[in-house]
């Protein structure tokens, strides 16, 4: 590098090759024939010629070319007659010689071509004969199974199609015969009823009266087989019953039972009670023999007289044997002593005068039935059955695809019956139009085949035109590679500042094209702009000031008007005497730069979800408005904001609807408030408010009007309407605020009191309130539970959860969690849980309570089967290594996984779903079980119940506490009963005070209950779980 004359200080002229090297250009070779015309000057190496040295080399490229020269196809050539040309251009050229080393060889990419050319044609055998190429075989191949493909699906949808527009139809007919059974049954119960009432207010109707009358009406009724009439008497009445029937025409009638070897009727004297048959209608010889069967011998029927006295309809029962009828249906019907039908239970049994019972045959029922057709059949199922009683279905074990999807079924519930109807139909070839279906499949083949021809012919001359296009481009890009190399906008000017060439960066950057820049001014071929004072450069005295040294940063106007900041740098170059003979500008587009400068600024500073100010710059606006109250005396208003409800739309709903009303939440609230306040997102569901200058009664006011927007605003997704409350605790910054941490933890306490006064409130915050002190009281909870847990200053309690159903299933047992006081005595668990919980703690309470617990099961005796339950928080279902905590502790201790339940809450088990299923797998495949805590407070979510693998359904004692006066709380026990004895599992109810709620949830069916009327919290130095276990057995 030289320093030139007559310039002034500050210009640097490079040398031409030193330019090459810091641009990456290289030396430019040039043709013997260029060199020899070149001036001796040039010869040197020191020319302007060398600064473009670029331009002309890719010139040269385009010279400097195979023989044949680059294939330029014609613009008004027609697309068939350019693909012929560039097929032979490419011949041709596979054929030219090169000059050079390569000279004689054809070029690799011609002979690939070619070779291209010849694939896909055919070839020839040995035998001379022409045979199909493997790939136009595959492709044959393909079109074929395409075609039978679509063929196949189109009669597939076709036939589905057809069939749904028969569904509505067949169900209609289905649900027609289940209404004709229905009716059958209904039919013989009023029946029975109004035998049973006759029988019971007419004193001179005897045994044979009944008999006869319900002779009459069996004779209008043809489904109802037989019925018996069988008085409940005991072993003293029999001399009297036995004078009764010899009245009637049956001497030496006796009480018998069935032999169970000969299945036949014997004499039979023992028992207290009788319940034998004194009357059958239709009589048939056969059945003589069965008068005096005592009912209650028979195998199942010897609680049928109380089932029959408490229900307050006729009993239906579906014995395997029944006087001769396999598998029947019986209708039993009490009959009582008196005028009136006692209503208490004990009543009814006390007066139960005996039995009136129809015998029905399933196979007559449905033969009774009108609609069933040759391809209309059904069948009569037990409710919770897999072999028909009865059917009118013919054997089906060997469907074809046709009639699979051609088959519809319907099973059907009867209600208040031990049946189900099950209904069938598969669709004849005149219901699903082969008219219509084998016209549209043959279409869809034609159509696909079509399409596949098309494709072909498309592919095919698509490769042509890309091979042509490749050659064409391959030759464009040798000549405009090294110019191309260059990203930099690059302008070479003469002293006389008139642009002499640039590279196609310069016209990119400048929105142009190239010759709109060459031979023109500079400052009117280019348009910088100072950044600061928005003023043109048109000197190059100017553009070397405000480039500061030849270099800077400007704005560069485009012709289109925009503007983008380059970096700029100006070095000038002489002549190969010394002489200036120019200038070269770089410039270098720094916009992206410094777009991702202001990016990451206002990412550093801005929540990405809302758009507002996040934590961190809102805290240094805090530290900006406690400056100014303390050194100008000036008061503002913080606004802490919580949303209520949040949770609940992004648990159900998902994060995505959980962002959407964030964003719009910011956006109204926004337009509540003044330009100069300031806004901002601190996190989750919360937001901050910061209002300068303000006084106290403004601020309030401003709150009250945020609060009545979030109220007012509404939240609609996939089809549900949703409701959002704030809570807003306002704080003033007055000189006397003490640090932000002091300032924030005020905005705090004064939310949640907002919130523990009903939510949806606005709290203002005083350092003389008395509510505010408490809540600031509550927050030291947080030392007293670290000083517990590493104090150990923890207790176990167990309580007792009794099986009220089946006495075999095993009793449970809760481990509650208490905190002892440093002084004495112990707090409830609802006083510290909930601050446990909000900071994070129940995690490592958690942990003790699963140690502690598992050392205590250790050491009681493996012969105990009850089950011990223990308790798991929200914060450990999310916990990823405690899975492996409880393992590890279960093994340390020895203790069996199958002796342990633990308890998860409905909403935890929600709110962490995939961790919770996670451990509940684990540790269910380990052997222990689990139970589902609270349900019914929470979402109820039936979708996450149905995924959660569980063995109890514990019910949240809300519904429990009244059940015995409420119909509601009932009906809801009941369901929830319902719930999981379809999922398999058992249900638990807490709250049990009384006797009384303990009788109804037995006869609800409800498993277990949990109370203090089952038992009270005891601790664990006061339990011994083997002779609590033998108390029970004695008990029972």
């Amino acid at each position: 590098m030289a320093t030139g004359t007559g310039r002034g200080p500050g210009l640097r002229l490079h040398h031409p090759r030193q330019f090459q090297r810091h641009h990456g250009l290289g030396r430019c070779p040039r043709r013997a024939g260029d060199r020899a015309a070149q001036p001796a000057a040039d010869r040197n190496g020191l020319s302007l010629d060398h600064a473009l040295c670029p331009l002309r080399a890719g010139q040269a490229g385009l010279r400097a070319g195979r023989v044949g020269g680059p294939y330029r196809p014609h613009p008004a050539r027609d697309p068939a007659e350019t693909l012929r040309h560039c097929r032979d251009h490419q011949s041709q050229m596979g054929c030219l010689v090169q000059s050079g080393p390569d000279a004689g060889q054809r070029h690799p990419d011609s002979v690939a071509s070619a070779g291209e050319g010849q694939a896909g044609e055919r070839t020839m055998t040995k035998s001379g004969e022409r045979e199909t190429s493997p790939p136009r075989m595959r492709e044959r191949l393909l079109f074929i199974t395409v075609t039978l493909a679509a063929m196949l699906l189109t009669l597939t949808i076709s036939i589905l199609v057809v069939r749904s527009t028969h569904r509505s139809d067949f169900e209609a007919r289905a649900h027609s015969l289940a209404d004709q059974l229905q009716q059958q049954l209904e039919t013989a119960r009023s029946l029975l009823v109004v035998l049973s009432t006759l029988y019971q207010r007419d004193p001179q109707l005897d045994a044979g009266g009944l008999g006869l009358l319900a002779r009459d009406l069996i004779e209008t009724t043809p489904w109802i087989e037989l019925f018996t009439f069988q008085p409940l008497i005991t072993a003293d009445d029999l001399s009297h019953l036995s004078e009764e029937m010899y009245e009637l025409g049956l001497p030496g009638f006796h009480i018998s039972r069935l032999d169970p070897k000969t299945h036949r009727p014997v004499p039979w004297k023992g028992g207290k009670v009788h319940l034998p048959i004194v009357t059958m209608e239709p009589l048939t010889p056969a059945m003589t023999r069965y008068y005096g069967l005592d009912l209650l011998t028979l195998p199942g029927l010897d609680g049928l007289p109380r089932k029959a006295a408490q229900s307050t309809t006729p009993l239906s029962l579906l014995p395997k044997w029944f006087l001769d009828y396999p598998a029947p249906m019986l209708l039993v019907q009490p009959t009582f002593a008196g005028l009136q039908t006692p209503s208490a239970p004990e009543e009814r049994m006390r007066q139960l005068r005996g039995l009136l019972i129809f015998v029905l045959e399933p196979e007559r029922m449905l033969g009774h039935l009108s609609g069933v057709k040759a391809n209309l059949e059904a069948a009569l199922y037990p409710e919770a059955g897999e072999q028909p009683l009865a059917e009118t279905l013919p054997a089906a074990d060997n469907l074809d695809l046709l009639s699979a999807l051609t088959g519809m079924e319907e099973s059907i519930a009867l209600p208040g019956l031990p049946l189900r109807l099950v209904v069938r139909e598969h669709l004849q070839p005149g219901d699903y139009a082969l008219g219509l279906v084998i016209p549209l499949t043959l279409l869809s083949g034609i159509l696909t085949l079509t399409l596949l021809w098309a494709w072909r012919n498309h592919r095919q001359i698509h490769r042509a035109r890309a091979a042509a296009e490749a050659r064409i481009d391959e030759e464009r890009k040798r000549a405009e590679i090294t110019l191309r190399a260059i990203s930099d906008a690059v302008i070479t000017t003469d002293i006389g500042l008139r642009v002499l060439a640039a590279n196609p960066a310069a016209g990119k950057l400048c929105g142009c094209p190239i010759g709109a820049l060459i031979d023109h001014p500079l400052f009117e071929a280019i348009h910088l702009i100072e950044e600061e004072t928005e003023l043109p450069i048109e000197h190059l005295s100017d553009l070397l000031e405000r480039t500061a040294a030849e270099e800077g940063d400007l704005l560069l106007k485009r012709a289109d008007g925009t503007q983008l900041a380059v970096h700029v740098t100006v070095s000038d170059y002489t002549d190969p005497f010394g002489n200036a003979a120019g200038f070269v500008l770089v410039l270098r587009d720094v916009s992206t730069e410094r777009d991702l400068t202001r990016r990451l600024t206002y990412q550093a500073t801005h929540d990405a979800l809302t758009g507002l100010l996040n934590r961190h710059a809102f805290e240094h606006e805090l530290a900006s408005a406690l400056h100014s109250a303390r050194e100008q005396g000036r008061q503002h208003m913080l606004c802490y904001i919580d949303l209520d409800q949040f949770k609940l739309i992004n648990d159900t709903c998902g994060h995505v609807a959980g962002d959407q009303v964030l964003r719009q939440v910011a956006g109204i609230l926004h337009q509540q408030l003044r330009e100069h306040d300031v806004l901002a997102r601190l996190g989750g569901d919360e937001f901050g408010v910061l209002l300068p200058n303000c006084p106290v009664e403004q601020a309030r006011e401003v709150a009250e009007r945020l609060r009545e927007t979030v109220r007012e605003y509404r939240f609609r997704w996939q089809g549900k309407l949703f409701e959002l409350r704030a809570s807003i605790g306002v704080v003033p910054i007055t000189p006397k605020t003490g640090t932000l941490t002091d300032l924030l933890t005020a905005a705090d306490i004064a939310c949640y009191a907002a919130k523990e006064r009903g939510r949806d409130n606005v709290y203002l915050f005083s350092t003389e309130d008395r509510t505010l002190r408490e809540r600031h009281g509550q927050m030291q909870w947080l030392p007293e539970i670290r000083s517990a847990l590493s104090e150990d200053r923890f207790a176990l309690y167990l309580q007792p959860i009794e099986s009220i159903l089946d006495p075999r299933l095993p009793w449970l047992h809760e481990f509650l969690v208490r905190m002892c006081k440093e002084g004495d005595g112990e707090s409830a668990p609802g006083s510290f849980i909930p601050a446990a919980e909000r900071y994070d703690l129940m995690k490592e309470i958690d942990r003790w309570v699963i140690d502690h617990a598992l050392a205590w099961i250790a050491r009681q005796p493996e012969t105990l089967t009850d089950l011990f339950s223990i308790n798991l928080s929200g914060q450990s279902l999310g916990d990823p290594d405690m899975a492996d905590y409880i393992i590890a502790r279960v093994q340390e201790h020895g203790v069996r996984c199958s002796r342990l339940c633990f308890e998860i809450t409905e909403t935890a088990a929600i709110t962490n779903f995939n961790e919770a299923m996670t451990l509940v797998t684990r540790l269910r495949q380990a052997g222990a079980r689990f139970a589902l805590d609270d349900f019914g407070s929470g979402l109820s979510s039936f979708a996450y119940l149905k995924q959660l693998p569980l063995d109890f359904l514990k019910i949240d004692g809300q519904f429990v506490h009244d059940i015995t006066t409420d119909r509601m709380d009932a009906t809801i026990v009941h369901a929830i009963r319902d719930i999981a004895h379809t999922l398999g599992v058992h249900s638990i109810a807490e709250f049990v005070e009384d006797e009384a709620t303990r009788d109804r949830l037995a006869v609800i069916g409800i498993d277990y209950a949990q109370g203090w009327h089952i038992g009270r919290p005891r601790a664990l130095e006061e339990i011994d779980p083997a002779q609590d276990m033998r108390r029970r057995e004695l008990g029972s």
